[in-house]
């Protein structure tokens, strides 16, 4: 993976990985509208690159199936850790998606 960013908003350089190497990021927009990135990184392999970019924001980010990419928080105040996730609950019977649904996973 190949980039050089300066001074730029985050959801603009993640858009450009994104259009670039078939990636999709998920995230909180809120969380990232004021973050701004400047770096440059030539022929990384995708988690470098990523630490690479992320490495001076508060950020974290999880390779998950396929070349989805969960971006969270990397530092918490006290002893609760919130972890996000994106997509989609689909109904067994209609295959449609369910509006408005949450899951809840229990700590482990």
């Amino acid at each position: 993976m190949t980039a050089a960013f300066e001074n730029m908003p985050l959801p603009t350089a993640l858009a450009t990985l994104e259009a670039n190497y078939q990636l999709t990021f998920s995230y909180d927009a809120q969380l990232l509208a004021s973050k701004k990135v400047s770096t440059t990184f030539s022929e990384l392999p995708l988690e470098k690159a990523l630490f690479e970019l992320l490495k001076n924001t508060d950020l974290t980010f999880e390779i998950l199936e396929g070349n989805y990419i969960l971006l969270q928080p990397s530092t918490h105040s006290g002893s609760e850790i919130a972890t996000f996730y994106c997509g989609q609950v689909i109904d067994d019977l209609t295959e449609r998606p369910l509006e408005f649904a949450t899951v809840f996973l229990p700590q482990q």
